[in-house]
């Protein structure tokens, strides 16, 4: 496979192909850049939108690639904050809401949340509380009214959420979350960051890592992805997020899952 001229000078991904090649895993999607335009009333408003087409793609390679064990508990991570990793898991609980499952999002990062953020809601009580033993599960499910999707916020903050996330009460959480929903989402925090992104990885049956496009060093993404693989033998696709589809169709890319034709 010949790799493009621009990841041979680049420090981040600039196309899908080469993407895939050096991460060693495969791609599921490629996502346009709407750092400036997203809300999730929005999303819900335009479905056939460049970036909610593009998450649809997402999941249904992501399907595809586990036809033989569908994943019920699909974890969200990125290297380093401020991939869009959260933006990308509202999207997945909308877009599964829409196409008729029973979803959940779930904010697991304690330490920065941002999921309250795009639904508007309050941060507490949240997660947290709820693995301390402070509140009842019904007391932390918000429903959107828009879409119809449940979230879990992340709570107040915490001195120790390593601690929280290792103990047996998350473990029975996500056992009853199984049960409950179709789809449980987890938006985790960045993976180079925090050891809790680490001990998530034993408590889903698959990984979506997001990558942005031209900016994540692929070093990075490399070490990481060996970590990952090392922890547990369950699937993992990426996704290239941010991409600027004006430069991508300049320079000619034109690989499956990046139509910058949307």
């Amino acid at each position: 496979m010949v790799i493009p001229i621009p990841m041979r000078t680049d420090r981040g991904f600039r196309d899908c192909q080469s993407a895939e090649f050096t991460a060693g895993t495969r791609l599921l999607s490629c996502l346009p850049d709407i750092r400036n335009r997203w809300r999730s009333s929005a999303a819900r408003a335009d479905i056939k939108s460049a970036f909610t087409a593009s998450v649809k793609t997402l999941y249904t390679n992501l399907m595809l690639a586990t036809s033989d064990r569908p994943p019920k508990i699909l974890l969200i991570g990125s290297t380093e904050p401020g991939e869009g990793k959260t933006t990308i898991a509202a999207c997945l609980g909308l877009n599964q809401v829409a196409a008729g499952s029973r979803t959940l999002i779930v904010d697991l990062n304690l330490r920065t949340p941002a999921l309250h953020t795009l639904f508007n809601l309050d941060r507490a009580p949240g997660l947290a509380e709820l693995l301390a033993g402070d509140v009842a599960l019904e007391q932390v499910i918000h429903t959107d009214a828009a879409s119809g999707v449940e979230i879990i916020t992340a709570g107040a903050a915490c001195d120790d959420p390593a601690e929280l996330l290792m103990g047996d009460n998350i473990d029975m959480l996500l056992q009853m979350l199984r049960e409950r929903y179709d789809l449980v989402v987890l938006d985790s925090p960045a993976y180079v960051s925090w050891a809790d992104s680490r001990i998530l990885l034993d408590k889903s049956d698959a990984t979506v890592f997001v990558v942005r496009w031209g900016q994540t060093r692929c070093r990075r993404v490399r070490r990481a992805l060996t970590q990952i693989r090392g922890s547990r033998d369950q699937p993992i696709g990426i996704a290239l997020n941010r991409v600027d589809v004006k430069s991508y169709a300049r320079n000619g890319y034109r690989t499956a899952g990046c139509d910058t034709r949307r």
